[in-house]
């Protein structure tokens, strides 16, 4: 047997075992694995171009798993041997797969400058598969860092690539988040355009699943343009594909209470937050079980709790303030000392009111958030004006509360 082919064989069951290491989430002896390969390969560019393929595949599979933690030295592994073989297109392949890494690790600006490389790159080679995917990937990552008109741009741009190369799935998913972009930005005849033009691929393709999930988006368009008959009908369309296809319910049925909150059947939306969210209201400290206990004290406001739901609200407001999430802590702060104030209690209202971050520097616009903060206002007005206060007072009170928060209404 020859030095190559001995090498050959060698490198063959090191790849055996790094599969195993990657399996159990091992990934430094993985790293330690690939670098015994680069070694082995020496300079043979066959051989190293496999060795990068290799990784590719392994990263993109990990990245598709969620397992994060220390790829970026296997990228950066990848990226040495590329220098050795000296192939251009394989870099800027592995300039695609650094850019996804960046946005599983919400480095957006390092992403962002990543995938606005790799498209200068890709239009001027004409390689309109990578042009796409590197389009895709600033879009996603401009959308993040709510950069919406330059993320709209980008996705669209991708989507029209992925359909001149026939990759309908690709298209398909960049008009979905072209759609999220939208509904985000506000910009929501785009964004139901968009997503009727993705659920009519992913019908032709058959592809289920998705479609249900763009048919949730479509509802919440209708919810953030005041058609609120529309968007629970669509609503109760998505449910039943989703209880038929045993999909997560989760947002479909968080988007119905905020739908029958925003239609006045405000004892219905609390039975069924309390009815299926059981665990997740008492135990979830994530972002969705504190969005789900500020809709407790929302509705409660609303069903003659108001000292309590001021109390929830505020509670909300702090967790929100300590993520540094300073627009939904501000939008709390603005409901708590309404409620507080209807309540009678006008000092903890004027706290709730003060403490709201108002720094332009640490807030950003989100339309969608402006859109929840408008109907839990206009239910407050509806519910509460003529009751235990002047119409005409309750409503200046509800403006002045929003703009002292950094919000117009």
């Amino acid at each position: 047997m020859n030095e190559m082919s001995h090498n050959q064989a060698e490198i063959i069951e090191i790849y055996c075992n790094i599969d195993q290491a990657l399996e159990n989430g091992d990934l430094q002896t993985a790293l330690a694995g690939l670098k015994q390969v680069q070694i082995l390969c020496g300079n043979d560019s066959v051989m190293l171009e496999g060795l990068v393929s290799y990784i590719h595949e392994r990263v993109n599979s990990s990245l598709n798993q969620g397992l994060i933690t220390g790829l970026e030295q296997l990228i950066t592994l990848a990226e040495q041997t590329v220098e050795q073989t000296g192939d251009h297109e394989l870099q800027l392949s592995l300039g695609s797969l650094k850019g996804r890494f960046y946005c599983e690790t919400e480095r957006y600006q390092e992403a962002a400058a990543v995938f606005a490389d790799l498209v200068h790159e890709a239009e001027k080679l004409e390689w309109l598969e990578l042009a796409a995917e590197a389009w895709h990937g600033w879009g996603v990552a401009e959308h993040a860092l709510a950069n919406y008109r330059e993320a709209e741009a980008f996705l669209r741009k991708a989507a029209e690539y992925f359909g001149q190369v026939q990759r309908p799935q690709e298209q398909a998913y960049s008009l979905y988040m072209l759609g999220l972009v939208g509904l985000d930005a506000g910009t929501l005849e785009s964004a139901l355009l968009a997503h009727e033009q993705a659920a009519a691929i992913l019908f032709r393709l058959g592809d289920n699943d998705e479609l249900a999930r763009v048919w949730h988006e479509q509802s919440l368009c209708y919810l953030e343009q005041g058609l609120y008959e529309q968007a629970l009908a669509k609503n109760d369309q998505v449910i039943q594909f989703y209880r038929r296809q045993e999909l997560d319910l989760t947002r479909p049925l968080v988007s119905r209470v905020g739908i029958l909150f925003a239609l006045g059947a405000v004892e219905e939306a609390g039975q069924l937050l309390e009815e299926s969210f059981v665990a997740e209201l008492e135990d979830d400290d994530s972002s969705i079980g504190e969005f789900l206990r500020l809709w407790r004290g929302i509705l409660g406001a609303h069903t003659g709790q108001l000292k309590a739901a001021a109390e929830a609200v505020a509670a909300s407001a702090r967790v929100y303030r300590d993520w540094s999430d300073y627009n939904m802590e501000a939008a709390c702060c603005c409901l708590a000392g309404l409620y507080f104030w209807l309540d009678g209690a006008g000092e903890q209202a004027e706290a709730q009111w003060q403490s709201a971050v108002a720094e332009p520097g640490l807030r950003k616009t989100q339309p969608w958030l402006n859109g929840l903060l408008k109907r839990c206002l206009d239910r407050v007005i509806a519910d509460y004006a003529g009751r235990d206060s002047d119409g005409d007072e309750l409503e200046a009170k509800v403006c002045d509360a929003a703009c002292r928060c950094g919000f117009v209404y």
